[in-house]
């Protein structure tokens, strides 16, 4: 039904503008814009749709205005002094559980892998159990928080760490 639909865009692009401009993608959309809408007949609208599409391939793109030239310095980086800068923080995302090991004291410690980096984690039980919680009702992604710490062998340990579930919403229409 819809290579129908795009053929009778295609025979309506010809008679309205002399030739086929647009690609299959372009075609394709305003088929299914045309199927979603009930505008099939509409001769109008679909003449609006093409005009837009032929506007945009038609008109030429204004040019950037010119930029003015940054001027280079010679400067020597090794004696540049740092700036003070605050707590440096991390966001972690991930979607596979983690296998949270117990460490005594209502905590709970696990390991993610990033980047050939491996970051230790400290959460507190009650927040890793309500994390697991979310994390069984669908499917979801998980992200860690916290500051960057220490060095060690393979990676950083992950500072005042917070764990935060959120649940994946199929979006409409989607199969």
């Amino acid at each position: 039904m819809t290579e129908n639909i795009e053929q009778s865009i295609r025979a309506f692009e010809l008679q309205k503008f002399g030739s086929n401009f647009m690609n299959e993608k372009q075609v394709a959309s305003i088929a299914r814009q045309a199927v979603a809408t009930d505008r099939l007949g509409d001769e109008a609208w679909m003449h609006k749709q093409l005009a837009t599409f032929h506007k945009q391939l038609t008109e030429p793109v204004p040019k950037p205005q010119s930029q003015k030239k940054v001027e280079v310095l010679d400067i020597d980086l090794t004696k540049m002094l740092p700036i003070v800068g605050r707590s440096t923080e991390l966001s972690l995302k991930f979607d596979e559980i983690p296998n949270a090991v117990p460490i005594g004291d209502k905590k709970v410690f696990f390991k993610i892998k990033s980047d050939e980096r491996v970051f230790d984690v400290t959460l507190g039980e009650k927040a890793m159990n309500k994390a697991l919680d979310e994390m069984i009702k669908g499917p979801w992604l998980g992200m860690v928080k916290g500051k960057l710490g220490s060095a060690t062998d393979t990676g950083f340990v992950i500072e005042n760490a917070q764990i935060q579930v959120f649940l994946r919403i199929p979006k409409a229409g989607a199969n």
